[in-house]
């Protein structure tokens, strides 16, 4: 009788706790097909997007109600986790993690399971009879017949989208009139040989997109674009753009002060004169706005001083957007500069004033 009752308990033990030994799952999936039309790369990158659909499809949780009401339920892990290329999932006395990878036209699995002893370097010591997974192993041979279908799936539509990628003209629609077609065939350029060094591989799982792909700028043009609706579309909507009017050099002097400034951000000022010359104001004009005070952060007691027959080289930082909408091909925007200066060989203050106009072809 005593022994019968020891038997009860221990198969109620086993029932509840779920105590039992592992089953190792399959140690490769079905065969695949046409493997051998895509590269190693692109089968790597494809299997690691199949594999990842599939388990956030149907990811492995435990359902045991009277085991989550136990302590026996804090030393295991209620879910798998899916991350990088394997599976993962901790049970009562063993971490069970599985790395799948394709070899000879299959799915492999890789067992880097490991007991919980700290010593355990064999992956068989982690399917021992005590090492309860909670039927995680078992949902693992599900795992790999499932996403064996969904990658040979996968496998199949890339292949037909690889030869649409390939192939798909990259059209540039010119939406702004504004812009000369010889500029939108540099466009079209640009944007191809983006798409050209981009596997297909990234655009079919979702990396890179026909959007990414968007060229902002060409040399001194700025561009938006209108989106698609449509990720794998070659098609690009040019909205709105912008131009950098600011000349490359903008040269302002008189008998005594020779001014230079490089693309708005580099002032030289030279004192041509045989006196000591006292640089007081200067200010910058683009595109309507008037942009005072730009010597502020360089002046001393109100001046900056400059020796005879010396220079200065300082920097300015008033023009922080240049860009200008442009609007027509005969567009033009005014740009100069004015500086206030005194010298000893002068009464009062003098000035210097200089504003030209630039187009789109002047630049």
């Amino acid at each position: 009788m005593q022994y019968t009752k020891h038997l009860i308990l221990a198969l109620l033990l086993v029932t509840l706790f779920g105590c039992a030994t592992p089953i190792k799952p399959p140690v490769t999936g079905a065969k695949l097909v046409n493997t051998e039309l895509i590269s190693s790369q692109e089968q790597e990158k494809l299997l690691y997007y199949s594999l990842e659909k599939e388990y956030k499809s149907r990811p492995f949780v435990v359902q045991n109600p009277f085991v989550r009401n136990s302590s026996h339920y804090r030393r295991f892990w209620t879910s798998a986790k899916w991350t990088n290329d394997r599976l993962i999932y901790q049970g009562s006395l063993s971490k069970y993690q599985h790395k799948f990878v394709v070899r000879d036209g299959a799915i492999a699995r890789i067992d880097l399971s490991r007991k919980d002893d700290g010593r355990s370097r064999d992956a068989e010591e982690a399917y021992c009879t005590f090492c309860d997974d909670y039927g995680f192993n078992n949902y693992v041979t599900y795992f790999l017949d499932r996403a064996t279908h969904r990658f040979q799936a996968d496998i199949d539509s890339y292949i037909s989208f690889k030869k649409r990628y390939d192939k798909a003209p990259i059209e540039v629609v010119n939406a702004n009139r504004a812009i000369p077609e010889s500029l939108i065939s540099k466009l079209t350029r640009k944007i191809e040989k983006k798409k050209n060094r981009t596997p297909a591989v990234d655009v079919f799982t979702g990396r890179k997109s026909f959007n990414s792909f968007q060229e902002r700028s060409l040399g001194k043009y700025q561009f938006q674009y209108k989106q698609s609706s449509d990720p794998s579309s070659p098609i690009y909507r040019v909205t709105d753009v912008s131009f950098n009017f600011v000349p490359e050099k903008f040269i302002l002097e008189d008998e005594n002060v020779a001014a230079s400034i490089k693309n708005g951000l580099v002032l030289n000022i030279r004192n041509t004169s045989t006196s000591f010359v006292d640089v007081t104001e200067m200010a910058g004009y683009y595109d309507g706005r008037v942009y005072r005070d730009l010597l502020s952060y360089h002046k001393k007691e109100g001046r900056i001083t400059i020796p005879p027959m010396s220079e200065v080289e300082l920097m300015l930082v008033h023009l922080r957007d240049k860009q200008i909408p442009v609007e027509s091909k005969n567009q033009s925007v005014e740009y100069g500069y004015s500086i206030a200066y005194k010298s000893a060989d002068l009464d009062g203050v003098k000035s210097i004033y200089k504003t030209d106009k630039y187009r789109v072809s002047d630049l």
